[in-house]
């Protein structure tokens, strides 16, 4: 009988551990997606700063050709 009971809390108890890693892994990998997702829309945000100063510049440079021409 202690046998089977010692069995039997054994193996809820690695159920339990079971289920807390599976847990883990699924915040895990919630996170993941979660910093992937940050990470390309830093990468958007970046592209899209580089392409505002590019056009500022042209913009600049327009004007000062304008300028000197006129």
């Amino acid at each position: 009988m202690r046998i089977g009971l010692a069995l039997r809390r054994r193996t809820e108890e690695l159920r339990r551990e079971e289920l807390e890693h599976q847990r883990r892994l699924d915040e895990f990998n919630e996170l993941k997606q979660q910093i992937e997702a940050e990470e390309a829309r830093v990468k958007q945000l970046e592209a899209a700063a580089n392409n505002w100063k590019r056009g500022q510049l042209i913009r600049e440079y327009v004007r000062a050709v304008e300028t000197s021409a006129t």
